[in-house]
């Protein structure tokens, strides 16, 4: 599983369905944003 960080708090977002979703600042994303190929996806065996 992976998880994502905020690109603008660094907080890890909480992810629904084709979604992201920073519940500190708001900031989200979806799969047309880059999915797992953007830079704030850091696999949980990282953590």
């Amino acid at each position: 599983m992976s998880e994502f960080i905020c690109l603008n708090c660094g907080m890890i977002m909480v992810q629904r369905q084709c979604k992201v979703r920073c519940t500190r600042c708001g900031y989200f994303e979806d799969c047309s944003d880059g999915g797992n190929d953007h830079p704030n996806v850091v696999s949980s065996a990282a953590v």
